[in-house]
C-alpha cells in the first residue's frame, strides 16, 4: 500500500469538494505546513469528529477544548466558515485556526471590539461593552470584572471609544481573558508546539 506519507492529498481522503480542497492546498502553500503537518491535523479533525461525520460541529469543537459555550466562542469557531453552516469541514477547520491563533494581542482586541460595533461608528455604548464581555465569559461576571465594567468609561461621555476599551484591556486582562485562554488552548491543543513555532504561528505577545 506504501507509506501514507508518500500518497498525495485527495479531495476524496479529506471528505472535501474541489473547490475546499483548492482552499486547503492554498492555506498549505501559505502556512508552509507540511505533509506531516497536515495528516497530524487531519487526526486532531477526525478526534474532534466524534459522530464520523467528516465535518466538525460547535459542540464538539467545545467538548474537545473544554471550553465553556458562549456567543464569543461561537463567533470565533465559525470565522472561516464560508457557507455559513452550523459545522465545518476540514479545510474550514485549517482556516479558522489560522486566523484565530495568529491574531496578536492588539488584533484581538480589536476584533472583540468591532464585534458589537455593527454600525462602524468607532465607538460603543456602555451597555454594549457589557453584552460584549459578558458573551465573551458566556455565564455570570465576578465581582472584580462588573467594577471594570462600571469603570471603563474614563471621560464619562456614556460611549466607550477603541482607544479606551483598548487602553482598560491593558490594564485590566480579565476583561477580556476567556478570549486569550481559548486562543491558547487553541494553539497548543491543536496546533502543537511544532506549528506554535512556527514564525506565522507566532504572533506578538499579549505583553508586548
Amino acid at each position: 500500500m506504501g507509506c501514507a506519507l508518500c500518497r498525495p492529498l485527495s479531495a476524496r481522503s479529506l471528505h472535501l469538494n474541489k473547490e475546499h480542497f483548492r482552499s486547503l492546498l492554498r492555506l498549505k502553500e501559505l502556512l508552509r505546513l507540511t505533509r506531516r503537518d497536515i495528516d497530524r491535523m487531519h487526526g486532531l479533525f477526525n478526534r474532534i469528529d466524534r459522530d464520523k461525520s467528516g465535518c466538525i460541529c460547535y459542540f464538539e469543537f467545545l467538548m474537545h477544548l473544554d471550553l465553556d459555550k458562549s456567543p464569543f466562542v461561537e463567533k470565533a469557531f465559525m470565522l472561516a466558515n464560508v457557507d455559513s453552516a452550523d459545522n465545518m469541514d476540514f479545510a474550514e477547520f485549517v482556516g479558522s485556526l489560522y486566523v484565530y491563533c495568529t491574531l496578536s494581542w492588539d488584533t484581538l482586541v480589536k476584533y472583540a471590539f468591532d464585534v458589537c460595533d455593527v454600525d462602524r461608528s468607532g465607538v460603543l455604548e456602555v451597555r454594549e461593552v457589557e453584552e460584549l464581555v459578558r458573551s465573551v465569559y458566556g455565564k455570570a461576571l465576578d465581582a472584580r470584572v462588573e467594577q471594570l465594567l462600571r469603570v471603563m468609561d474614563s471621560d464619562c461621555d456614556g460611549t466607550i471609544s477603541f482607544d479606551e476599551f483598548r487602553a482598560r484591556n491593558r490594564q485590566h486582562p480579565l476583561l477580556l481573558f476567556p478570549a486569550f485562554h481559548m486562543q491558547e488552548r487553541m494553539r497548543h491543543a491543536c496546533l502543537g508546539a511544532s506549528l506554535c513555532g512556527n514564525q506565522i504561528f507566532n504572533p506578538t505577545s499579549m505583553c508586548a
